[in-house]
């Protein structure tokens, strides 16, 4: 997310083109998807923010390519778009976007 925001010397923000307007990816906010997979992953509301049951599974497959059976419809952004599914892109005739949940099984 450090990507996102850049702080110039006089303390005014400018937001590098890559990312757009502060990490925006048309619809769907980078931060905020990333704080909602980190609360499906953790108890955010416990003081600790201890790990979900299956958080090592699914950091394991997130990080390292595991295979897991954990995938659910999601959005994937422009920056996946092998994933967003459509035609041809599974079994049969077509497939939808699917992400890794960090949730359990």
């Amino acid at each position: 997310m450090a990507a996102a925001l850049v702080l110039g010397g006089d303390g005014e923000p400018s937001w590098p083109s890559l990312l757009g307007t502060g990490g925006n990816d048309g619809n769907l906010d980078f931060t905020n998807n990333a704080m909602l997979q980190l609360g499906l992953l953790f108890d955010l509301e416990h003081p600790d923010a201890i790990a979900r049951v299956d958080a090592a599974s699914q950091l394991r497959a997130t990080m390292w390519t595991d295979a897991t059976r954990c995938m659910q419809p999601g959005a994937v952004g422009q920056f996946l778009p092998g994933g967003a599914g459509g035609a041809n892109s599974s079994v049969g005739f077509g497939g939808g976007a699917l992400v890794n949940p960090g949730t359990s099984c």
